[in-house]
């Protein structure tokens, strides 16, 4: 009786374990592991559709999530909607899905249960819509371009009077729109440089100026 005791203590030792695994991956068949999420959004526990569908509502929230571009001592708030941010939810629900489903099954035990005991987050996949992007800065470009104007000499009777250069600014868009590209992929907490190119200004001959 001993030596049966035992050898059912033993068997019992070994397969709680085992029944405990194989009930908990029973219980996430076609489910996100527990500990998951995106961002601080909880996904632990839905299927892959029910993820999509709440990532979908809360993604709406970080369209109002302000960039900041900048030129030199003048900032420009943007939302990210604006400025082209955007968040793919299916594609991010998926990526939480696979955690946990590695190739190997120790590499996957170890991965569910270090979420479950100390959570697992992942950054929201970021889709850029460049068409948003340019509309935006095309936008800034009406307020920040400005044609660059040659000195004159304007003659009045006997007087030759002067009109000073001014220098002209015209936002570079290609450039921009790499940079903006770029950034947002990390969702910078920086501002964005906005490039803008100074027109060079043509010299002008007085003399030649004079007769005219």
């Amino acid at each position: 009786i001993p030596c049966l005791l035992a050898a059912l203590l033993l068997t019992t030792a070994i397969l709680t374990p085992f029944l405990a695994v194989l009930g908990y991956e029973a219980v996430y068949t076609h489910r996100i592991y527990a500990g998951v999420s995106v961002g601080d959004i909880d996904l632990g526990g839905l299927t892959l559709v029910e993820a999509e569908a709440r990532l979908i509502e809360e993604f709406k929230n970080y369209a109002d999530d302000l960039v900041r571009l900048r030129h030199g001592d003048r900032v420009w708030l943007v939302s990210a909607q604006e400025s082209g941010l955007s968040y793919d939810a299916r594609l991010s629900a998926m990526q939480a899905y696979r955690i946990g489903r590695e190739q190997s099954v120790t590499g996957s035990l170890i991965s569910q249960v270090r979420a479950m005991l100390h959570g697992h987050s992942i950054q929201p996949v970021r889709k850029f819509d460049e068409g948003s992007a340019v509309m935006y800065l095309s936008k800034l470009a009406e307020e920040v371009n400005r044609p660059e104007r040659d000195a004159r000499i304007f003659i009045d009777g006997s007087r030759d009077l002067t009109k000073p250069a001014t220098t002209g600014y015209e936002l570079d868009m290609p450039a921009t729109l790499a940079a903006v590209r770029s950034r947002l992929a990390t969702l910078p907490s920086e501002p964005i440089d906005v490039v803008i190119r100074e027109l060079r200004l043509t010299i002008v001959n007085l003399e030649t100026a004079r007769i005219q």
